[in-house]
């Protein structure tokens, strides 16, 4: 045999040698993922968190709720478990009607300045004015001010129904004890709000009365200008607008009280 024959067949038994460890090794993988298939599944997406269904007791979402509420340093981050994160949910629908409760009411507050306005004396020099002034007050300011109002009112039916919503899915007793704890919060914050709403009812009924009384009495007086005062002919009508003014005033004290 040659060289040249000889070199030959030592690449071909080599490469058949080589060829039969790549099979083996193949085959190797394949038994290997039959038997160990994690070996393989080892860097698998991990899967969602899945909330287990048993009923999760009142007890255990007040505790959660107070943890929830308190432990502020929890990176928002890190996976709550599911106690956590319905109790996390009812406090961020609880947390909710309070904001929306205070901008309502503090929208409101800021668009009844026009009240001290609306009854300057240099809005009511003449009959004309006068009239424009009542007329705008009774068509346009006292409505507006009645439908914010009633504004602060819906921020109560629109937290209900996330309430109800949250809750629907819940066991008997998770539902019956958090509105319970819903129902104290709510009742807390509504006593306030109708007594507030009332006062400022009665602050809208009184200006509407003296914009009335000065319209009607409107060629009964003059605007001292330097004073910033209506000025009455009659001491009569003089009495009357005092009076008048300080009911005004009376309500807007008693107001401060309650807030």
């Amino acid at each position: 045999m040659t060289i040249r024959a000889n070199a030959f067949f030592f690449y071909f038994v080599l490469g058949f040698v080589f060829a039969l460890l790549l099979i083996g090794s193949f085959a190797l993988g394949v038994l290997t993922a039959l038997y160990r298939p994690d070996i393989f599944l080892k860097f698998e997406a991990p899967k969602a968190a899945q909330i287990a269904p048993e009923a999760v007791s009142s007890d255990t979402i007040e505790l959660t709720l107070r943890s929830v509420q308190s432990d502020t340093s929890k990176p928002s981050d890190v996976a709550l478990n599911p106690d956590e994160k319905f109790a996390k949910e009812f406090e961020v629908v609880l947390n909710q009607f309070l904001k929306d409760l205070s901008a309502e009411t503090v929208s409101y507050k800021r668009d009844r300045r026009i009240l001290k306005e609306v009854i300057s004396p240099y809005n009511l020099e003449g009959t004309e004015n006068a009239e424009k002034s009542y007329k705008a007050f009774k068509d346009d300011i006292a409505p507006t001010l009645r439908q914010k109002g009633q504004k602060i009112i819906d921020v109560f039916q629109k937290s209900d129904v996330a309430v109800v919503s949250l809750l629907k899915d819940k066991p008997e007793d998770v539902r019956e004890k958090l509105l319970s704890t819903w129902g104290g919060v709510k009742k807390e914050q509504l006593n306030g709000v109708i007594d507030f709403l009332a006062n400022e009812e009665r602050l809208i009924a009184a200006h509407e009365k003296l914009l009335k009384f000065y319209f009607v009495h409107s060629k009964l007086y003059s605007v001292d200008p330097e004073a910033g005062a209506v000025v009455f002919k009659n001491q009569k009508y003089q009495e009357e607008e005092k009076r008048l003014l300080d009911e005004i005033e009376n309500i807007r004290d008693y107001g401060k009280k309650e807030d």
